[in-house]
């Protein structure tokens, strides 16, 4: 393993035009550092080494090879980070920027079937301003009603959708017409 993440190293090194000599000691360096965290060559380990491995091969990470060089990423933290954390600062910013607007549709199209109101209560904050799915708007409960004309009364209700208005919690609760 240490062969592989050394390669990977290399490679980056290269890339960057860094000092190639310590390539060999850091690669030893990151492979203990797995395997204190954990103890034996896992599924776990080799996703992490993998993940490594790749983000420091990547020519468009090249913001990640470098932190690694520099030092400012802790050789500890190297084996404990997510995947997400991997990733350069422009792919960050633009998983970000993708993010919101996937939001902002999600929050304008729920906003054609959600209606506020006070008659429930969050669970996580206590507040009373929601926002309630309307099923009848969004279809949802043309089902119910339905399978009632057809004779199957054994529906325990339409689920409805509540977001606090507060913290943003979401849960769903059933309503019996």
């Amino acid at each position: 393993m240490v062969r592989v993440l050394s390669s990977a190293l290399d490679s980056a090194t290269r890339r960057l035009k860094q000092n190639r000599e310590n390539t060999e000691k850091l690669a030893s360096l990151i492979e203990a550092k797995l395997w204190t965290k954990f103890g034996a060559i896992n599924p776990s380990y080799q996703s992490q080494m993998r993940s490594i491995c790749l983000n420091l091969n990547d020519p468009k990470n090249n913001d990640f090879a470098r932190r690694v060089f520099q030092g400012t990423i802790p050789l500890e933290r190297l084996a404990e980070m997510h995947p997400s954390e991997f990733a350069s600062e422009r792919a960050l910013k633009i998983r970000k920027s993708v993010l919101k607007r996937h939001s902002d549709m999600y929050k304008n199209a729920a906003k054609s079937h959600m209606a506020e109101s006070n008659a429930y209560k969050c669970p996580e904050c206590g507040k009373s301003k929601t926002i309630v799915s309307s099923p009848y708007r969004s279809g949802a409960g043309r089902e119910s009603v339905k399978s009632e004309t057809w004779g199957r009364k054994d529906e325990p209700g339409t689920p409805i959708t509540i977001q606090c208005c507060a913290c943003d919690h979401t849960w769903t609760k059933v309503v019996h017409a």
